[in-house]
């Protein structure tokens, strides 16, 4: 039919900030404004595009992947917020989105919704920046991150964190008045990995 031709997308999207809204506004008001969100994501998305909740505030979703797909998520959000403040929830409500395109030849959906969900956790941060595309710089990224998480506890017992002090001088008494903490991940074969690359993942 029509839809061999239409080319879709697979969206994960969760609620920025969700375990916030759950303690400042209780359980009750939560849960309400999750089954908003299901109510008005099966409003904007039917037919043959389906939207489902899969556990706490994450969301599965298969979209037509067409020009008008990124304003009809906004405009969601927009109808989202206004039932959200009817409900007394006043804190914006964010949906962090990661999308795959499905391609020709695609057949495993469960690859695509893992691309999808590699793309939602790539959103990190000040939640300015809502939607991410699957792509394989993700993918270096995600390996990168599993491969520090994966050694971190075994380079600890190594002793391969190393703290420098860098001192800070007083230019007016000309003398050393104290000192900033630094640490260093330096690997047994020498190589360094920066703080920049492995303090978000501890954190």
């Amino acid at each position: 039919g029509e839809s061999a031709n239409v080319p879709y997308l697979i969206a994960r999207f969760d609620i920025a900030n969700f375990r916030y809204i759950n303690e400042a506004y209780g359980h009750v008001r939560a849960d309400e404004l999750l089954t908003i969100i299901v109510e008005e994501s099966a409003k904007f998305f039917k037919g043959k595009e389906l939207c489902t909740r899969m556990d706490s505030d994450q969301f599965v979703l298969l979209a037509r992947n067409d020009q008008s797909f990124e304003a009809k998520f906004e405009e969601m959000m927009t109808i989202i917020n206004d039932r959200a403040r009817e409900i007394g929830i006043m804190f914006p409500i964010r949906l962090k989105r990661g999308i795959c395109p499905i391609r020709k030849g695609d057949t495993d959906i469960h690859v695509i919704i893992d691309h999808a969900n590699a793309a939602r956790k790539s959103l990190i941060g000040d939640e300015k920046v809502l939607v991410a595309t699957y792509s394989e710089k993700i993918v270096q990224q995600m390996y990168i991150e599993e491969k520090i998480e994966s050694e971190m506890e075994e380079s600890m017992r190594k002793g391969e964190f190393k703290v420098f002090i860098q001192p800070k001088w007083d230019i007016n008494k000309d003398c050393i008045y104290g000192g900033e903490a630094l640490v260093r991940w330096i690997k047994q074969d020498g190589s360094m990995i920066f703080p920049d690359q492995f303090i978000p993942v501890f954190e």
